[in-house]
């Protein structure tokens, strides 16, 4: 029963998985989860669009969509992390990642002992 082909598809889909899930990799390519994630929701964002369109609001105005998209299941569910490249730390809410001017990103922590250190250079 072991020997029937389809048993070996499944075998290998099953290795695979358990492989990426020890290498801390994704199964599913990060192109197809955008593109399903986005397909899920792209009805509520042209709906969202549209009555945006008609209040005059403008997009590039808001920090963050006014809604949320709750037709994504669990399996679009992603936590980000982001460590600071200097201090080598997790971002918290306390200590949020901050986007400098020049594009690198630092934890504010970080960012305000430069702007620190630089403002004693130019008083001295």
């Amino acid at each position: 029963d072991l020997l029937q082909p389809s048993h070996w598809d499944d075998i290998q889909v099953q290795f695979v998985r358990v492989c990426c899930s020890l290498l801390g990799q994704a199964y599913d390519s990060p192109l197809e989860v955008s593109v399903a994630a986005g397909a899920i929701a792209l009805p509520t964002l042209l709906k969202m669009a549209s009555v945006m369109g008609k209040s005059q609001t403008e997009w590039n105005n808001c920090e963050q969509l006014p809604l949320e998209i709750d037709q994504l299941g669990e399996e679009f569910a992603f936590h980000s992390i982001f460590a600071c490249p200097v201090s080598r730390e997790q971002s918290t809410a306390e200590n949020p990642p901050m986007l400098l001017p020049c594009g690198h990103v630092l934890c504010k922590g970080i960012r305000e002992v430069i702007v620190d250190g630089r403002r004693h250079e130019l008083a001295g």
